[in-house]
């Protein structure tokens, strides 16, 4: 016999506005769960479209790195970002 939960209208809200905790990926920079972040992540398509593959990272790692490095390149395709 299965559970059934009630979830009211603030957790839905809530459980939607926080998408990623559903994520099982890792951002690929710092290696941390995206579903950890406190925030949402930031969604950067390989090829700078949106039919290609797109990969999620945490926003503020991925500024770090953009800016230390000096190479404004996609972090896993390596294209040059606009």
């Amino acid at each position: 016999r299965g559970v059934t939960m009630q979830v009211t209208k603030d957790e839905d809200v809530k459980l939607r506005a926080q998408w990623w905790r559903a994520l099982k990926d890792e951002d690929l920079i710092s290696l941390e769960p995206l579903s950890k972040l406190k925030y949402a992540p930031f969604e950067l398509a390989a090829a700078g479209d949106k039919i290609s593959n797109t990969y999620w990272f945490d926003g503020a790692v991925l500024a770090n790195y953009l800016v230390s490095s000096g190479n404004f390149v996609h972090p896993v395709s390596r294209r040059p970002l606009d």
